[in-house]
Parts: C-alpha cells; sequence; structure tokens
C-alpha cells in the first residue's frame, strides 16, 4: 500500500526546471533509496518531501491527504540530518530522547515507557544513561534513528548519511543500518544519498534521478539486470558496463575505431532504421574468451589488448577496449593470459543492450513488447 504518493509534479524557476514530471509512491514500511549525481533532482525532491519548499505544481500526497492542505504535515516526517546529532552536552540518551515528548505533552511515565518500548525494539543498542557528549558514531546514529521513531511518523527521510566522512566511517554507519536498525518495520524509511551501491543490501526499491528527472525506480535486482536507461546501467555497474555509442548504416554499427554487423534477426527484433544513433550496453560477466571465432549470427567476437587484469573469486578481471572505448571484462579463469597480449573475446547478441542514441533510453525488442 502506498503511504506517500507524487502525481507529475514539476518545479520551474525563472531560468530551469529543478524537478520534471516526477511520479512516484513510497510503500508502506519499505527502505527506499533515492540517488543520482549531485545537484540534478534528488535535493530539491528531498525538500520537497520535508515540506521545506512549497513552490511546486502537481500533486502530492500523504497517507491519501493532499500535502498543501495537511495541517500538522510537518510533524508526520521524521527527519534526520545528514551530521546525526552534535549535541556535546552532558544530559543522557534518555534526557535528550525524552525533551521531544515532553514538549508534546507528555507524561514522566507515558515518556519512560514509550522510550523503553523502542530501547527494547533495537535490543538495547544503546544504554540510556550514558551522556551525549561520549557518543561514538554508531551510537549517535542509532540515537538519532530511536529519536525518530519515538516522534511517531508516517515517513522517515534520511539525509545524506556519508556526508564528507572518510571510508571508515561509511563502513560503520552502513554496519549500524545492517546490525541494528534495518530490520524495523514501522513506517517507510528513505534515504537520500549518491552513494548508490552502499546501499543495495539494505534498501527494497531504488529511484534514480539524473538531470532534474526520475529515470527508474524499482527493486534493486530489476534495475540491475533491467536498465531502461545507459545511465542507470553505467551508475549500478560502474567500469563493469561498457557503452559503445555509434551510428547503424545498412547492417553495421559504427563507432569510433570499430565497426562489426548485426545479424538480420537482430535488426527485425528491434525495428532499427538507417542512420539510427545507438548507444550499445555490454554487461562484464557476459564476455567469454574463445580459441576461434563464433558463429557471427549469435555474437560478436574481436581481438582485444590486455592491458591490465587481476585474478578474484576464479575470475579475471580484464582492463582492454574496444575500437576507442575502454573495456572491462570478467571471464572466468580457464588457463594463462599476460599483460599485453591479445586475446580473442565473444560477447552473445542476446546479451546485448540497446539504447537510443539520443534520449539514452533502452529500446525493447518487439517481441518482448
Amino acid at each position: 500500500m502506498s503511504i506517500f504518493s507524487m502525481e507529475h509534479v514539476w518545479k520551474k524557476t525563472e531560468t530551469n526546471f529543478e524537478l520534471k514530471n516526477v511520479s512516484l509512491s513510497i510503500l508502506e514500511d519499505e527502505w527506499l533509496l533515492i540517488s543520482g549525481p549531485v545537484g540534478e533532482g534528488k535535493e530539491v525532491l528531498q525538500k520537497v518531501i520535508l515540506g521545506f519548499d512549497n513552490d511546486w505544481d502537481g500533486l502530492i500526497c500523504l497517507n491519501k491527504k493532499n500535502i498543501k492542505n495537511y495541517e500538522g504535515y510537518a510533524e508526520k516526517i521524521a527527519f534526520i540530518h545528514n551530521r546525526f546529532i552534535e549535541e556535546k552536552g552532558s544530559e543522557t540518551i534518555f534526557d535528550y530522547l525524552a525533551l521531544p515528548l515532553k514538549i508534546k505533552g507528555k507524561t514522566e511515565i507515558e515518556i519512560r515507557k514509550e522510550i523503553n518500548n523502542v530501547h527494547k525494539q533495537f535490543m538495547n543498542i544503546v544504554e540510556l544513561t550514558k551522556k551525549m557528549k561520549d557518543l561514538s558514531l554508531q551510537e549517535k546514529v542509532s540515537v538519532s534513528f530511536l529519536k525518530a521513531i519515538l516522534m511517531n511518523p508516517s515517513l522517515i527521510v534520511i539525509d545524506e548519511p556519508f556526508y564528507q566522512l572518510s571510508n571508515s566511517k561509511r563502513k560503520l554507519i552502513l554496519e549500524t543500518f545492517k546490525d541494528n536498525l534495518r530490520n524495523w518495520k514501522g513506517c517507510p524509511v528513505v534515504i537520500f544519498s549518491s552513494y548508490i551501491l552502499e546501499w543495495l543490501p539494505f534498501c527494497d526499491r531504488i529511484a534514480v534521478f539524473k538531470e532534474n528527472g526520475l529515470l527508474q525506480i524499482g527493486e534493486p535486482q530489476v534495475l540491475i539486470e533491467h536498465p531502461q536507461h545507459a545511465f542507470v546501467a553505467k551508475y549500478l555497474h560502474g567500469e563493469d558496463f561498457t557503452l559503445l555509442k555509434g551510428i547503424l548504416k545498412g547492417n553495421r554499427f559504427i563507432t569510433e575505431g570499430f565497426s562489426f554487423l548485426l545479424p538480420k534477426q537482430v535488426l527485425q527484433d528491434y525495428l532499427f532504421f538507417e542512420g539510427q544513433e545507438l548507444v550499445l550496453g555490454m554487461m562484464a560477466t557476459s564476455f567469454q574468451i574463445v580459441d576461434k571465432p563464433i558463429s557471427d549470427t549469435i555474437g560478436l567476437t574481436f581481438k582485444a589488448p590486455i592491458h591490465i587484469f587481476y585474478e578474484k573469486n576464479g575470475f579475471y578481471k580484464v582492463y582492454s577496449n574496444i575500437g576507442h572505448f575502454p573495456l572491462v571484462a570478467q571471464i572466468k579463469i580457464n588457463g594463462k593470459i599476460n599483460e599485453g597480449e591479445q586475446v580473442q573475446l565473444f560477447f552473445p547478441f542476446d546479451h546485448l543492450l540497446f539504447f537510443d542514441g539520443n534520449t539514452e533510453k533502452k529500446i525493447n525488442a518487439k517481441r518482448l513488447i
């Protein structure tokens, strides 16, 4: 069930659009990661969801109520700042957690009961009598989360948790979520972060933003295996996803320093046209080393130089190039290879992903539509 929804939300300034026709829903009890490059939409979206920015067009609802007419909307959203906790006083964790409840008019008995109940849910991950000034980073993360839960919100929003932090501190934050917090299912949790790979194991769904619009939203495995945009594929796979930009002339795909024939069946399945600009996507794990060329009706065979390689978990990770484009291939170890030599690589056509050269949106085969 949807707790929070956005329908055709636009935000325009005098010179450009900061949000472009965004539609998405946040489901009951899910952990949703909203990711993308810095400054390309997600930061504006965060302000809109928090109610800090009301200058937008479209429809946004929380619990099926329009947030522009929702009295007390801000109290339904718990916000965890990227600096977590900056308090350095001598007050205890209990006193820190109790203050917002006192402001709400709760009695001492009610406050103690609520804090203890939430504390027990997380198997007493912090000592309530510990002073705030003595908290470790992991304890600050945990206390921030406890404070958010005590607000009894409909939605928890977590600001970029890795803001200006070292790798070691990022690891501590991830461990805290994984070991102590991730199993909590009281309301949806939305994380805004550009560090998509780190959050893949924790989130039920991912929304990827670029150029102020939503490119794709779905379960992590769906985005990994079925990216609907070239940027989504590259953003999730990084160097392990090769993109070839070129043009179709007849049945030949021509790119910088390289060309090859696409079989008739592929051309028919995708309804390509003469002169079409294409972006071809190649997953590193789909390459094979072969002794001799394989039929050009089922795949592409070509020779590639080995610039660098290393062994990991029974595979070679090979850094090479195809034409003028860098290429990374992950190949099962079956024999010896050496840097500086050439190997014959094979890539099956049914593993190729086709994207439009202008929009970079995925082109689906007509038989799959």
